[in-house]
């Protein structure tokens, strides 16, 4: 659908393509007639022109061919006054009579120009009405396309108007059951949330109850391991409290071996780790320990010596008491090392 507005009452209606079409035609027509009247009314003005300067030329033409003849006349007028008269009067009758032919013979062609041109005026004037009258016809179908577009409109808006009336009724309908829809979810959550509750009190209640239990239950085994503990640790005090300064010394000698001979098989295979039994210079290690190559040549040599001492001996020591004997120790029995333990 096209838009056109009426040139005269200034109102927009739409149009379909084929009354467009007419429309344009009829433009193109108006177009052509305008062109066509600028044209005849060139030709027009051209074709006097024409004459206008094609007279004036056969005019010029003759008025300078009787002035020659004047001229030659004159002259000749050595020959007599009396033939010089005679001839001047038949030049100047000769030059009349060709000048009002050729004025009749311009009047005539200008009276066939002004019929044409009369002639091509009243088909302008009759196409100019006709013209006028097809877009009138045009216009007033145009028109009332136009009213009859508008009218079917309204009757869809009409339509629309009660089918929008009709959704809302629908769209309140839902409305208002989807919310008492809401309504009774929301009161069945909290229907649900009230026995979680309850249930979760009493889980809780149950957990706490099974905690407690666990707890009692870890306490009393934990006061008996503290009690074992206790058990073992007196027994070892009073074990100690048995033994004598030299019983306590060898207790730590004999663990140091007993550890030692746990990997001697599977890591010191060349390894040699014993009591040092010299005691010629005087004084002795605890224990020498020497390691061998696959071809017996000593790669490590240690001096080990092993102190121990109850918690109730009087006179404790510290390890740099026993730093400078050790030393002497080391040097006696050619070792590389000393090692207090």
């Amino acid at each position: 659908m096209s838009e056109i507005k009426c040139p005269h009452c200034g109102e927009v209606f739409k149009v379909d393509e084929q009354g467009y079409a007419a429309i344009v035609a009829q433009v193109k027509t108006a177009e052509f007639d305008k062109e066509l009247d600028k044209r005849v009314a060139d030709e027009k003005d051209k074709a006097l022109k024409l004459a206008k300067l094609d007279f004036d030329s056969k005019y010029t033409k003759a008025v300078n061919d009787k002035d020659m003849e004047i001229q030659k006349l004159k002259a000749a007028a050595a020959n007599g006054e009396s033939e010089k008269t005679l001839a001047v009067t038949k030049a100047q009758e000769s030059t009349r009579a060709e000048y009002e032919k050729t004025l009749e013979q311009l009047k005539e062609q200008i009276s066939q120009n002004e019929k044409l041109i009369a002639q091509l005026t009243a088909q302008t004037k009759s196409m100019t009405t006709e013209k006028e009258l097809a877009i009138s016809m045009a216009v007033e179908k145009a028109r009332s396309q136009f009213n009859s577009e508008k009218d079917k409109l309204r009757q869809e808006i009409s339509q629309r108007d009660m089918q929008i009336q009709q959704l809302n009724s629908e769209h309140t309908l839902q409305m208002q059951k989807s919310e008492n829809e809401y309504k009774a979810e929301i009161t069945r959550l909290e229907t649900d949330i009230k026995n979680k509750d309850t249930e979760k009190a009493l889980e809780l209640t149950t957990a706490l109850s099974k905690v407690e239990s666990e707890k009692n239950s870890t306490i009393a085994e934990l006061n008996a391991q503290i009690k074992s503990k206790d058990e073992a640790i007196a027994y070892y005090k009073d074990l100690k409290s048995r033994l004598s300064t030299k019983m306590v010394g060898e207790s730590l000698e004999q663990h140091c071996m007993n550890e030692f001979n746990k990997i001697r098989a599977t890591a010191f295979r060349n390894a040699y780790f014993d009591k040092d039994n010299d005691a010629s210079s005087g004084s002795k290690g605890d224990f020498i320990y020497r390691e061998c190559d696959e071809n017996g040549v000593e790669i490590i040599s240690i001096m080990f010596e092993m102190k121990n001492e109850q918690d109730t001996t009087s006179t404790k020591k510290k390890n740099e008491h026993f730093f400078k004997e050790l030393d002497k120790d080391r040097h006696q029995k050619n070792c590389e090392y000393a090692v207090l333990v």
